[in-house]
C-alpha cells in the first residue's frame, strides 16, 4: 500500500519538477530575463496536471491490476509451521 502511495506522490509532484528544471533552465540560459508574471497561478495549474495525472494513474491501476472475478479467495494461514500468503483460487 505505501508503495502505490508513494507513486502517487511521485505522479502529483512530478508536474512541480518539470516546472522547477525548467526555470533553472531558464535562468541559466537567458540571466537577463526577468521573473515569469504566472506566479500563484502556475502552482493552481501544475496541482490541477497533478491530479489529472493521479487519476489518470488510479484509473489505469484499476483496469490492470486485480485478479478474474468469480475466483474465491483464500486468507493467509498457517501450515507445518509455515505461512501459505493469501491467494485467489
Amino acid at each position: 500500500m505505501l508503495r502505490i502511495l508513494l507513486i502517487q506522490l511521485g505522479w502529483f509532484l512530478l508536474p512541480f519538477v518539470v516546472y522547477g528544471l525548467y526555470i533553472h533552465a531558464v535562468r541559466r540560459l537567458f540571466p537577463a530575463r526577468r521573473e515569469s508574471k504566472m506566479g500563484s497561478k502556475a502552482l493552481v495549474w501544475l496541482a490541477a496536471c497533478g491530479l489529472l495525472l493521479v487519476a489518470a494513474s488510479l484509473f489505469t491501476f484499476a483496469l490492470v491490476e486485480g485478479e478474474e472475478t468469480g475466483k474465491a479467495y483464500s486468507p493467509p494461514r498457517f501450515e507445518q509451521g509455515d505461512i501459505v500468503p493469501g491467494q485467489f483460487e
